[in-house]
């Protein structure tokens, strides 16, 4: 079981939109991975909004998830 990491940065504080990049972060890295395993959405995790300084000097949020996935022969096997 492969765990994905993903970090998003926004410039606002904002939780819905935040999930939302994260998870389609996640997608990105899964793809990248040639498809082996899926996330599994149901494991999903996410720390923040941590306050940060960009490079202009402005103040962004950057959230973390991690999100575990699910090896498509297991699936296909029954287990989880």
């Amino acid at each position: 079981m492969y765990t994905y990491r993903a970090t998003v940065t926004l410039p606002f504080s904002h939780r819905e939109r935040a999930i939302a990049a994260l998870r389609q972060e996640v997608v990105r890295l899964s793809t990248a991975e040639r498809g082996l395993e899926e996330p599994d959405w149901t494991t999903m995790s996410m720390t923040g909004p941590e306050e940060m300084y960009g490079p202009r000097g402005e103040v962004l949020y950057e959230y973390r998830g991690t999100v575990k996935g699910r090896n498509h022969a297991e699936r296909r096997a029954g287990r989880t």
